[in-house]
C-alpha cells in the first residue's frame, strides 16, 4: 500500500489541478498548485537513507582510515580499504537507491547522490591526512558523513540545534521556493528557453557560439543555484532533527551569475561552496603539497570535479536519450583552463577587468560570458 501510494507516483507528468484560476487582462491565465505531498515524502525517506549509509561508511572511514593514518600505523591497509571499498560504494550506492526506489523525477534523484558526492572526497582528504580532528568517531559522523558541516562555536564545539535554527531554515526555505514559483512560472509556458535556441537535447554539439544558447543556459543556471539554496536548506533542517546539531549551509552559493568578479572567484567563493570546500581539502590541497604547482593543483581538481558530475549525471540521466558520458569533463576541464589562465595572467587581467573599469554586474557578466559556450553541456539535460 505504502509503494502504491507513495513510491509509484513518478512526477513525470503532471496531473494536478488548480485549486485556483484567474485570468488577467493581458490574456494570461494564472493557475495555482498545491504541491504533492508524495515529493516531500520520497525526498524525506531517500535523504533519510543517505544520511544512514553516510554514518556507516563515516564509522568505517573513522576507524579504518583516520585513526591509522594519524598514528601512522596500517597505513597500507587503510590506503587499500578507502580506495577499494569505502569509495567504491559511495559511487555504488545512489544507483541501488534509484533502482530499487524506482526513482524517476530527475529532482528526486538528486537526493540520492549526496552520498558519492562527500564521502570518496571526504575519504580523499581523510587519506592525506587532512580530517577534521575530531575527539570520537560520533563527532567524525558529525563532521564528514552529511553533505553540510556543523557550525561551530568559538571553542571549536558543534551547535546544537534550536528552534530558532529551524525557523530560519523554514522561513529560507519559503523564501526560495516563492522564488522558484515565480521563476517557474514565467518560464515553464516558454519550456525553459526564452531566448532562441539552436540546440536540441539529442545534440552532441560542444561548443556553441550562439547567443540564444548562451543566455538559455545562463537562465538555466540561475534556476539550478536557486534550485542548491532551496534543497539545502530543507536537507540542513532534516539533518538538525536527526543529530541535533546544527549544520552550516550559509552561502552555498553567493550571486554567482550576478557578483562574480573573475573564473576564481565564481568557481572558489559562490558557486557551491560546499563541494568546493571538499574539493579543496581532498584534491587541491593534496596536489598542492605534493607538485607545488597552483596551475597542475587547480587543474587536477577540475577534472576531479569533471568526473564526479560525470557520475552525478549517470545517476540523474541513464536512462534520457539526451545522456552522453564526456559533457561534464569537457565543461569542467574548460573553466579548468580559464582559472589556470587567470593565475598566470591574473594581474594583467586583473588591471583590464577591474571594478575601476566595469561596474560589478557587468564584470560579472563578462566572467560568465566566459564559460557560456560550452555551458549547455552542464545545464540542457534539465
Amino acid at each position: 500500500c505504502f509503494r502504491e501510494i507513495i513510491l509509484d507516483e513518478n512526477f513525470l507528468h503532471d496531473d494536478r489541478r488548480p485549486i485556483f484560476s484567474r485570468t488577467l487582462d493581458i490574456g494570461y491565465r494564472l493557475d495555482f498548485f498545491l504541491p504533492k505531498y508524495q515529493f516531500y515524502i520520497q525526498v524525506i525517506l531517500i535523504l533519510s537513507i543517505q544520511m544512514l549509509l553516510g554514518s556507516i561508511l563515516g564509522i568505517i572511514l573513522y576507524y579504518g582510515v583516520v585513526l591509522p593514518i594519524k598514528e601512522k600505523q596500517g597505513v597500507s591497509g587503510a590506503l587499500l580499504l578507502g580506495y577499494g571499498i569505502v569509495i567504491p560504494s559511495a559511487l555504488y550506492i545512489p544507483f541501488e537507491i534509484v533502482d530499487i526506489l524506482n526513482i524517476q523525477s530527475v529532482l528526486i534523484r538528486l537526493g540520492s547522490i549526496s552520498i558519492s558526492m562527500t564521502i570518496p572526497l571526504r575519504c580523499l582528504e581523510a587519506m592525506h591526512g587532512h580530517s577534521d580532528n575530531c575527539k570520537s568517531w560520533r563527532d567524525y559522523v558529525l563532521a564528514t558523513s552529511f553533505i553540510f558541516r556543523p557550525a561551530m562555536n568559538e571553542e571549536r564545539q558543534f551547535q546544537p540545534i534550536t528552534s530558532r535554527f529551524l525557523i530560519r531554515n523554514i522561513q529560507k526555505y519559503v523564501y526560495y521556493m516563492a522564488i522558484l514559483c515565480v521563476l517557474c512560472s514565467i518560464l515553464s509556458p516558454l519550456d525553459y528557453t526564452p531566448f532562441p535556441n539552436s540546440l536540441h537535447q539529442s545534440d552532441r554539439t560542444i561548443i556553441s557560439l550562439h547567443w540564444g544558447d548562451w543566455y538559455n543556459a545562463f537562465v538555466l543556471a540561475t534556476l539550478i543555484n536557486e534550485t542548491l539554496q532551496l534543497s539545502m536548506s530543507g536537507a540542513a533542517s532534516l539533518a538538525g532533527l536527526y543529530t541535533k546539531t546544527q549544520y552550516d549551509y550559509e552561502n552555498i552559493t553567493n550571486y554567482p551569475m550576478f557578483l562574480s568578479s573573475s573564473p576564481s572567484d565564481f568557481w572558489g567563493r559562490r558557486w557551491n561552496n560546499l563541494i568546493h570546500s571538499d574539493l579543496k581539502r581532498g584534491v587541491y590541497i593534496p596536489c598542492r603539497k605534493r607538485i607545488g604547482s597552483k596551475v597542475v593543483a587547480g587543474l587536477a581538481t577540475f577534472i576531479m570535479s569533471g568526473l564526479l558530475h560525470e557520475h552525478v549525471w549517470m545517476v540523474l540521466f541513464f536512462d534520457k536519450d539526451s545522456y552522453w558520458f564526456g559533457k561534464q569533463l569537457l565543461f569542467f576541464g574548460w573553466n579548468g583552463i580559464l582559472v589556470s589562465l587567470e593565475y598566470l595572467l591574473g594581474e594583467r587581467i586583473g588591471r583590464l577587468m577591474s571594478k575601476q573599469h566595469f561596474p560589478r554586474i557587468i564584470l560579472s557578466h563578462l566572467v560568465v560570458l566566459l564559460a557560456l559556450p560550452l555551458a549547455h553541456l552542464f545545464t540542457m539535460d534539465f
